[in-house]
């Protein structure tokens, strides 16, 4: 973690856990959906305005940009429960493992959907409103 351009976890509290044990990580470490909340409006163009290759460099720069945007919008409201189960933070992608097979399943879709967007955010395409 140490020289990773861009650290990335499923939860907030994974994200706190990795932020404990490399301080330095702190600037670049968000978790998935948090990135690409905070990802709305990234260009993938240096100082120069010429376009960032989809590399090292472009992540280094989305790195800068979220950490730049953390703190100055508002997070979104997490979404209403029922019953018993506390409610979600809405950055977090809920960890399907020892449920059933369908909560198993809604993970990996997240994480891949969000996968998806941030290497089109990376390669220099709009982000999705959020």
């Amino acid at each position: 973690m140490d020289g990773a351009a861009l650290v990335l976890a499923a939860t907030r509290e994974i994200r706190s856990a990795v932020v404990a044990a490399v301080p330095a990580a702190r600037r670049r470490a968000f978790t998935l959906r948090e990135a690409l909340w905070l990802g709305a409006g990234f260009e993938s163009v240096d100082v120069d305005g010429e376009r960032l290759d989809e590399g090292e460099r472009a992540v280094r720069a989305l790195a800068a940009h979220l950490d730049e945007r953390r703190g100055l919008r508002t997070p979104p409201a997490p979404p209403a429960r029922r019953w018993f189960r506390p409610t979600p933070d809405p950055f977090d992608i809920e960890d399907g493992h020892g449920r059933r097979g369908g909560a198993h399943r809604q993970a990996l879709r997240e994480v891949d959907q969000a996968a998806r967007e941030l290497g089109r955010l990376i390669a220099g395409a709009p982000a999705a409103a959020r």
